[in-house]
């Protein structure tokens, strides 16, 4: 499913809106191939870094392609997998991808909690939240990294 969502500079509230707009956010949830193309097409970026997201095993990264102007965040979202037994808690990828100063994108298997609130505007301040994941991802993996190279698991990268 494709939406396209911006922000009402006088009101401040997200509309959804139908054209690719400058500034807008796009949100890609289990989308077709059609709505794939349709996207990297009009914002001007190459597929992968879409289909990547879209991948259940992906593991969180962070990922640039100097080419088009994009980064990619991909961090693991909570989901719950019902079954008749119980309830199966879960993680899934959630790709949010940067294209250049122009559009914001996120891509996921299936519909969640962090996008939904979002779309129901639950959470307010979209642009700031989406700033402090990606913040919270880049603190993790630095951490991570950081103990990896003090207690020899890792080599930094010259």
């Amino acid at each position: 499913m494709l939406k396209i969502y911006n922000t009402d500079i006088e009101t401040n509230k997200i509309e959804e809106i139908k054209e690719f707009k400058k500034g807008s956010w796009i949100s890609l949830v289990n989308p077709s191939e059609n709505e794939i193309k349709k996207v990297c097409e009009n914002v001007k970026i190459q597929e992968d870094f879409i289909r990547d997201a879209l991948d259940f095993e992906e593991k969180a990264r962070i990922d640039n392609e100097e080419d088009d102007g994009t980064t990619l965040f991909v961090v693991d979202v909570p989901i719950i997998e019902k079954s008749e037994e119980n309830d199966v808690y879960t993680t899934m990828p959630l790709g949010m991808i940067v294209v250049r100063d122009d559009f914001f994108i996120t891509v996921s298997l299936r519909k969640n909690k962090v996008i939904e609130d979002f779309e129901k505007r639950k959470i307010k301040n979209f642009i700031e939240s989406i700033i402090l994941v990606i913040a919270l991802t880049v603190l993790i993996y630095g951490t991570f990294y950081l103990i990896g190279v003090t207690i020899g698991i890792l080599v930094p990268i010259p």
